[in-house]
């Protein structure tokens, strides 16, 4: 304990090591030094051991609560393990849920990142409607629009897009125009040339030919043969 309050890790880890090694240790210290190991070794950017001493704290502790759940999915992550690292992140939310206490931001974030960097889109997507109906922010809206994308969902990535953009999220020209080309994909280009129109008018969208060309596009498909024209 000294040894931690002095950020001494290794030396602390070392002695709660010998403290496990006593053949009169009480069951709660043992568990308790098991728990505390797992947490330095963490700490320590030891995954591996992190790990086993979590482990075997799960495998002697009753009614675990969701943070050593979370440690080792952190720990797997670090690891490169990632088809193993969502299922302890779960299991913590669903601990959490069944106690009637709330789920941190940051484990939804944690299986956000998992569920892209393995490529399955759809938890993902379930993931991310979580995240912006509880903790509703720009980069989640645009995440999950995104992840529609990659399912070829054009209809629901608009529908975020134009959600975002009634939020007030698209702020970039770039972000504008991606909502345009949706419009326009979907059918309704009068809307997409409104956009473009004020865009270029205000400077949010860049004064480029592309951007024009997009608007007189935009303005032809809807019938509006003078706006096209101009």
């Amino acid at each position: 304990y000294l040894c931690f309050a002095q950020e001494k890790y290794d030396e602390a880890a070392a002695a709660y090591e010998r403290v496990l090694e006593q053949e009169d240790l009480t069951e709660a210290m043992r568990t308790s030094t098991l728990y505390t190991l797992g947490q330095l070794q963490f700490h320590l950017e030891r995954y591996e051991a992190a790990l086993g001493f979590l482990q075997r704290w799960l495998n002697e502790a009753e009614n675990a609560g969701p943070e050593p759940y979370i440690l080792m999915g952190q720990a797997l992550y670090q690891l490169g393990r990632l088809d193993e690292a969502a299922a302890p992140v779960q299991r913590a939310i669903e601990i959490s849920r069944q106690r009637e206490q709330p789920v941190s931001e940051n484990w939804y974030a944690l299986l956000r990142v998992i569920h892209y960097e393995t490529g399955d889109f759809e938890k993902l997507i379930e993931v991310l409607e979580i995240l912006i109906e509880e903790y509703p922010a720009k980069e989640y809206w645009l995440h999950l629009a995104s992840a529609y994308g990659e399912l070829g969902d054009s209809e629901k990535q608009l529908a975020v897009y134009e959600a975002a953009h009634e939020l007030g999220y698209l702020e970039s020209g770039s972000e504008l125009v991606l909502l345009c080309q949706l419009l326009l994909q979907a059918d309704v280009p009068y809307r997409a040339g409104v956009l473009l129109q004020a865009g270029l008018e205000d400077g949010r969208i860049e004064n480029t030919a592309a951007h024009w060309r997009l608007a007189a596009q935009a303005w032809q498909l809807a019938h509006e043969n003078e706006k096209a024209i101009a």
